[in-house]
């Protein structure tokens, strides 16, 4: 079946050329397009381990797809173009089209490799009788795990085209989708973090560039990422506040994991973190941030404190520069003070379940499981002397008998 695949891909890689080249027409390069499209396809469900070791997913996104929408977006943001309306019509169809085709193949591909989607509407319900295709002993059998790869990419750029197509909340649901079906893939973390960047959350958006980082398969770009989310932070002028509301907060505190992850102006850390810790304290006791917030800002900072030490083999011994020394110290030190304050607040005399719910408890979850995974962090001088943390965790946790 190879050798069908491979005849496939020379053609494939004729079409490519050929669109590449500037004399060719609109109608041409539609034409160049589609069969591209038609031949990708064929190869992605007939050898599926084939197309995906030739790369094939990505030649069609970025060939059949991408470059085309790229062209047109520019074209359309071009004040001087007279044609700026026409292109932004022609835009809007091709990505009507790219969004079909793509259910499309992925409605394909669970239905031949027998994958259940729990988002995917299944045949019956649009009115297709049989999910039967034909010639099925002539494809070759994937693992399951390439199969669940393949889906996610498909649910990866249905999002991208919703993106581009201002569809946001459509666009969150299949990066979300796609996270669930591979979490340890960073790709669909990465695109999250996009969006919420272009919504302006900034705390959200921080918190998917890590997400994106910490798995198994890291998507490559998201390091990029969230450097220049970080450098971007930094550049921000300093408020000079004596109280703050939550974007000042969310705002310093992204400057903070700015000035560790990049290392610069380590000499704002210490009054940087104490103001972090009063405002935190005051901001938490009046109920300002949501459970959500709460444990992406404790992600964050756990994210932060293994990208300062190696937790892969704690009994050898590490050198440490005298920078990486003070990060590591400066963000114990918020995390512990984080905890302590989480864990003090539902302690509190006019805390009520009923209208507080499980406010701080997500985040407190979090804390814990990564405390009992890193047990050499109470040796730590700056958790030595935050002993007053632990009456409260006990009592908190007493409360729950």
């Amino acid at each position: 079946m190879s050798l069908l695949c491979a005849q496939y891909l020379r053609q494939a890689e004729v079409l490519k050329a050929d669109m590449t080249d500037s004399k060719l027409g609109p109608a041409e390069a539609w034409t160049s397009r589609q069969a591209l499209q038609d031949l990708y396809q064929k190869m992605l469900v007939t050898d599926l381990e084939y197309a995906l070791d030739k790369k094939v997913e990505q030649d069609l996104w970025n060939h059949a797809f991408k470059n085309q929408i790229t062209t047109l977006q520019g074209q359309a943001k071009n004040r001087a173009n007279p044609n700026r309306s026409e292109v932004q019509a022609n835009l809007s169809l091709f990505l009507e089209a790219a969004s079909g085709f793509y259910t499309q193949l992925l409605q394909e591909l669970c239905t031949v490799f027998n994958v259940d989607l729990p988002c995917r509407v299944k045949s019956s319900q649009l009115g297709i009788i049989s999910n039967k295709q034909t010639h099925t002993s002539a494809i070759v059998k994937p693992q399951s795990s390439s199969c669940s790869y393949i889906c996610q990419h498909c649910l990866v750029h249905l999002g991208d085209i919703a993106r581009y197509r201002n569809q946001t909340s459509q666009a969150e649901s299949y990066y979300r989708h796609a996270a669930q079906l591979v979490p340890s893939n960073g790709q669909p973390y990465n695109q999250l973090a996009i969006l919420a960047s272009s919504k302006g959350d900034h705390l959200t958006t921080i918190f998917y560039y890590c997400r994106s980082i910490a798995v198994k398969f890291p998507f490559p770009a998201a390091s990029t990422n969230l450097q220049k989310a970080l450098s971007k932070a930094l550049e921000s002028r300093d408020e000079v506040k004596t109280q703050w509301g939550i974007s000042d907060f969310i705002k310093a505190f992204i400057k903070f994991h700015g000035h560790v992850y990049l290392s610069k102006n380590l000499e704002k850390l210490n009054p940087l973190r104490e103001k972090l810790e009063e405002q935190f304290k005051r901001l938490l006791f009046q109920k300002i941030f949501n459970s959500q917030q709460l444990v992406h800002i404790t992600v964050i900072n756990l994210f932060q404190l293994h990208h300062l030490r190696d937790f892969s083999n704690e009994t050898e011994p590490h050198s440490y520069s005298q920078d990486e020394q003070l990060c590591w110290t400066q963000l114990l030190a918020l995390f512990m003070s984080f905890l302590g304050i989480l864990c003090k607040c539902p302690l509190r005399n006019d805390y009520q379940e009923e209208s507080w719910g499980s406010y701080p408890l997500p985040a407190l979850k979090v804390s814990m499981d990564w405390l009992k995974l890193r047990p050499s962090v109470f040796q730590e001088a700056v958790v030595d002397e935050r002993q007053y943390v632990w009456p409260w965790m006990i009592s908190l946790l007493n409360s729950f008998q």
